[in-house]
């Protein structure tokens, strides 16, 4: 599909089961989209090496509810995963109404939330 290699994988989504991410490559570029995960096991964190670009589910900031009824990362989990597999660049998603851009979290560099509207060059920096 122009020139995309495409992956998909299954990968845990807690209480609701398992969702399937996906990988994309091309010649000097990769990127996925891991929209609905959570406590990945090494074999399907694999896919998620050596990436440009990952977007990921976060519906928290920091998520209260008992570990075992939740279904996606809160954002604290989320950057204890980017030190591991360590994307380029991390741009979180699927986001509840307790992530309030106005209250300036302190992210990374190269970690940023999703807005409305926004849009993406893939494979260009």
């Amino acid at each position: 599909m122009a020139g995309w290699k495409i992956y998909g994988w299954k990968v845990n989504h807690g209480k609701n089961g398992y969702s399937y991410a996906y990988r994309f490559d091309k010649p000097n570029y990769a990127w996925a989209y891991c929209s609905d995960s959570i406590d990945l096991p090494p074999e399907q964190k694999r896919p998620l090496q050596g990436l440009d670009l990952l977007i990921l589910g976060t519906s928290f900031y920091k998520e209260l509810a008992e570990f075992s009824t939740r279904s996606v990362y809160d954002v604290t989990e989320a950057l204890d995963l980017l030190q591991e597999i360590k994307p380029k660049r991390t741009i979180f998603t699927h986001m509840s109404h307790d992530i309030d851009h106005r209250k300036g979290y302190s992210l990374p560099e190269g970690v940023s939330y999703a807005r409305t509207g926004m849009a993406l060059l893939l494979g260009r920096d």
